[in-house]
């Protein structure tokens, strides 16, 4: 079940589900695979953190 909130996203999972979801056949692929969400979360964060900054505002 997917779960929206503003800009957020998560997928709610059972807890006794045996793999997550989208679980495909693991190995190197998984991990390199997990690696690049992981990477693309950090930059999406930091653009997220950058556009709500108040910095270069002459309140």
């Amino acid at each position: 079940m997917s779960v929206y909130i503003g800009e957020l996203h998560t997928e709610v999972v059972p807890a006794g589900s045996a793999s997550p979801p989208g679980g495909g056949t693991g190995g190197t692929g998984g991990v390199h695979a997990a690696a690049e969400r992981h990477q693309e979360a950090c930059e999406h964060a930091a653009w997220l953190a950058a556009r709500v900054a108040a910095e270069g505002f002459d309140d």
